[in-house]
């Protein structure tokens, strides 16, 4: 067989294209629109002040939404005709997945910290809450968009047409803690916990044909954690407040998570794994429920 029609050989050269468009925006990005637009608007971060930090958010997601865009374009390029998308089939019509998403992501949050409060490791205090909490809402949202496209959506689907299901997923999500590993304050456990976050979203993939679960749940869990609980993001500090305040006992890391937040949380680890065996499961059910099977691979047209 020629060397271009080999399927292994056509998702290498296609993996190698998102790779290219992936870095190349995220760069334009940072430039363009975190350095010469924010210019324009009166952005100084050496200020660093409530509005500087607003607008960088609102650049950042500017320039995650057109990463996202640009990734899904080449993907349709690089596919037949009649695809419609890396796992993003018309929204109108998965609204129920979103939302699911969307309730499970605040959920699993809220849970979290309920749990952390509850074992003494965890005090919750309300104060009032700055701007930097509605900007962050857009920006998770373009976070969860962009990780969610690029990861679960272009890579996983290439990988799916030469690689069983099982490789599928642990490569995907081995590639979702890559791009976390220079976060700060990274851990072993925070970085296995990402890993596990990747599985728990490639079976919401898997199970729902689609990505529209694993966004939601992607926007959610993280804007409940940063925007809401005013806890650190994967390592990330956000400047501003809140409307409430999760302070940690410090000595109590492995429930807590440390410095890298509650990401880094053994809770979260089971978290995750009990929510990616729940889901599966459920599916699973409901499949052999109608005398049908799982999918094998969840296609862009579905």
């Amino acid at each position: 067989m020629p060397m271009s029609k080999n399927p292994r050989w056509k998702c290498l050269k296609d993996l190698g294209i998102y790779l290219a468009v992936y870095l190349v925006m995220t760069s334009v990005g940072e430039i363009l629109i975190g350095t010469h637009v924010m210019s324009l608007f009166g952005v100084n971060n050496m200020r660093a002040s409530t509005y500087d930090h607003a607008m960088n958010q609102l650049s950042d997601t500017a320039a995650n939404l057109l990463t996202g865009l640009a990734l899904v374009y080449a993907y349709r390029r690089r596919n037949p005709p009649e695809k419609r998308g890396p796992g993003l089939p018309g929204v109108l019509h998965r609204l129920q997945h979103m939302a699911v998403g969307l309730v499970l992501g605040a959920g699993a949050m809220s849970l979290l910290v309920g749990i952390l409060v509850v074992l003494g490791v965890a005090k919750v205090t309300t104060v009032a809450p700055q701007i930097t909490t509605l900007t962050l809402i857009p920006y998770f949202i373009s976070v969860g968009y962009e990780e969610e496209v690029w990861v679960r959506g272009t890579v996983q689907h290439t990988l799916a047409k030469v690689m069983p299901l099982a490789l599928v997923i642990t490569l995907s999500s081995l590639l979702f803690g890559a791009i976390h590993l220079t976060n700060d304050n990274i851990s072993l456990l925070g970085i296995t916990n990402v890993v596990l976050a990747g599985v728990l979203f490639s079976v919401f993939t898997w199970t729902t044909k689609n990505l529209y679960m694993a966004i939601g749940f992607h926007i959610t869990w993280n804007w409940f954690q940063g925007g809401f609980f005013g806890m650190t993001v994967s390592g990330h500090d956000f400047i501003g407040k809140a409307p409430f305040k999760v302070s940690m006992e410090s000595g109590h890391d492995l429930l807590t998570g440390g410095a890298f937040g509650p990401e880094a949380s053994l809770l979260t680890t089971v978290l995750f794994i009990g929510l990616s065996v729940a889901v599966w499961l459920f599916y699973r059910g409901r499949q052999t429920g109608t005398e049908q099977q799982l999918p094998t691979a969840p296609t862009a047209a579905e």
